[in-house]
């Protein structure tokens, strides 16, 4: 009985600790992200991610404040 409400104590304090992570990467991301200068100019990009980004710089912002740091790359002009 005590293991077991050792062991769910362990997993919820995990599952708090993984959520705080995440909004923390998610606020550093959003902080970067506003911090970076982008120009309100639509030319979309297509990025190799699959994502459509508006302009060159919104992608070259993304791609320096994003947590993974997997290469991306732009792929073609326009929507992809």
């Amino acid at each position: 009985m005590k293991f077991a409400l050792f062991a769910l104590f362990v997993t919820l304090a995990t599952l708090v600790l993984v959520n705080n992570a995440e909004a923390a990467d998610q606020s550093g991301y959003m902080n970067c992200m506003a911090s970076c200068p982008v120009p309100l100019i639509q030319r979309p990009v297509c990025g190799s991610d699959g994502n459509t980004y508006d302009n060159k710089q919104k992608f070259n912002c993304h791609k320096k404040c994003k947590r993974d740091r997997k290469m991306i790359r732009i792929v073609g002009d326009g929507p992809c």
